[in-house]
């Protein structure tokens, strides 16, 4: 629910903003390796590597990398949009 929305309001302030040279997009971060996740589940890595397409965790540096882009010129024509970095799990929806 909470990731539809995220779309969803991607979406609408994209449309609003960008004719005022505003661009809105938004990051759908997956799985993602950090001291919190590994605190609550010392096996979370192993878990989510099995059920991602890519057979990996997200590191905090896929994330950056993301945005950097995002905010990079480069992508000056990027409007509206939920970039994904889950490896691909939003694909399948499996559940460890």
């Amino acid at each position: 629910m909470t990731k539809a929305g995220l779309f969803h309001m991607a979406r609408v302030l994209g449309l609003e903003l960008g004719r005022h040279g505003i661009t809105v997009n938004a990051l759908g971060i997956g799985a993602t390796v950090n001291e919190r996740n590994l605190r609550d589940d010392p096996a979370y890595e192993a878990h989510w590597a099995g059920v991602t397409p890519t057979g990996r965790c997200g590191r905090p540096e896929d994330v950056a990398n993301a945005l950097l882009y995002l905010t990079d010129p480069a992508a000056h024509m990027i409007n509206g949009h939920t970039l994904l970095i889950d490896g691909g799990w939003s694909t399948v929806a499996h559940v460890p």
